[in-house]
């Protein structure tokens, strides 16, 4: 009794796989794309066709005739102790050609002031 049991589970187990697949197979035949969607159901529907598409433009996006720069490549390795050393000397000629400030001698009027404050009327309180 126990085998017959193990084996009508597993009859119904493989019958219910068998209408799982039936009705996904049946609601797959029915679906439709939304409306939108319809316009360009190819590359919705097939994404791999949608990649290459994309990939595609992706790769000719830089190769197109109205670009005309080529890069310059140098063969050498430029000699940074050198070029920092002269850019050193380049900075110390700068500073100096500058010119010094030329104090002037000027006369401090802080006494007036205390002077013009203590002679101006006071705000009343």
């Amino acid at each position: 009794a126990v085998v017959s049991t193990q084996s009508t589970g597993k009859e119904e187990e493989s019958y219910r796989n068998i209408r799982l697949k039936m009705r996904a197979e049946q609601l797959l035949a029915e679906s439709d794309l939304p409306s939108s969607m319809k316009r360009h159901a190819l590359h919705y529907t097939d994404g791999r066709i949608r990649r290459a598409v994309q990939e595609e433009k992706e790769q000719r996006a830089h190769l197109t005739e109205e670009h005309t720069f080529s890069p310059v490549i140098r063969n050498f390795i430029p000699d940074f102790e050198l070029l920092h050393k002269q850019e050193e000397e380049a900075l110390a000629r700068r500073q100096i050609a500058k010119p010094t400030t030329v104090v002037e001698p000027f006369a401090l009027r802080t006494e007036i002031l205390a002077e013009c404050k203590k002679r101006a009327p006071k705000p009343p309180e």
